[in-house]
C-alpha cells in the first residue's frame, strides 16, 4: 500500500524531496519534488521548484515545471510559472499560467498557455534551468503593413473661357458722325443773284 506524506501549513522545507508514495503539501517547499505517487498542493501552499509525479493537483503557487505521467489539474487558485507536460491537462477558470503546455500525442509542439502572468511569482534558486522553449511557429506573426493609399486622379483642367470680343472703335465712328451731323443746324440758304443785278439792302423801320 502506497504511503501518503503531509507537509503541514506553516512548515517550510528547504531541499529536494524524492520518494515513494504520494505527497500533500500545505506549507512551503524550496526545492524540486519527485515522487512516484500523486502530489497535491493546497491553496496557500507553495513549491519553488519542479514537480513530477503520477497525478498533480495544484491549487497553490508553483514556480517551476509540472510533469505528470497521468494528469495535471489546476484549481481556481493555482498560480504557475513554468511549463506543463502530461497526457491530460485541466485548467479551471481563474487559474493563472505563464508557460507552455504540452500533452502526449500532440508532438513536440507546445500549446500556448494563458498569457496572464502570475503576480509575485518567480523561479527559486532550486528550480531546474531546463525549460521547453516555445516553437517559433507559435510566435505571433507581425501585422501586414496597411496598403498604400492610391493617389487621387488629377482632375482635367477646364480651358479658361475666351474673353469677349471687343468692338472696334472704327465700327462706331460712322454712327457717331451721323449723330453729330444731325445735331448741327443746316447752313443758311443764300439766293443766287443774276449777273449785273444789285442786292437791295433792307432798312428796318426805326
Amino acid at each position: 500500500m502506497a504511503t501518503r506524506s503531509i507537509l503541514g501549513a506553516g512548515t517550510t522545507l528547504r531541499g529536494s524531496v524524492r520518494g515513494e508514495g504520494s505527497l500533500e503539501v500545505l506549507g512551503k517547499i524550496e526545492g524540486n519534488v519527485e515522487v512516484t505517487g500523486d502530489v497535491s498542493l493546497a491553496a496557500g501552499g507553495r513549491i519553488d521548484g519542479d514537480v513530477s509525479g503520477a497525478e498533480l493537483e495544484i491549487d497553490g503557487v508553483v514556480a517551476g515545471d509540472l510533469r505528470a505521467t497521468s494528469a495535471v489539474t489546476l484549481g481556481a487558485n493555482a498560480r504557475v510559472v513554468g511549463d506543463l507536460t502530461a497526457p491530460r491537462i485541466a485548467i479551471a477558470d481563474g487559474a493563472l499560467v505563464r508557460g507552455s503546455i504540452t500533452t502526449e500525442g500532440a508532438g513536440e509542439r507546445p500549446v500556448a498557455a494563458t498569457a496572464r502572468a502570475a503576480t509575485g511569482i518567480s523561479r527559486g534558486p532550486a528550480a531546474s534551468p531546463s525549460r521547453t522553449q516555445p516553437s517559433p511557429a507559435a510566435a505571433p506573426r507581425p501585422a501586414a503593413p496597411p496598403p498604400a493609399a492610391k493617389p487621387a486622379p488629377a482632375q482635367a483642367q477646364k480651358p479658361a473661357p475666351a474673353p469677349p470680343a471687343r468692338v472696334a472703335a472704327s465700327s462706331r465712328a460712322p454712327e457717331a458722325q451721323r449723330a453729330s451731323a444731325a445735331r448741327k443746324p443746316p447752313p443758311p440758304v443764300v439766293p443766287a443773284l443774276k449777273r449785273g443785278s444789285k442786292a437791295k439792302r433792307k432798312v428796318g423801320h426805326r
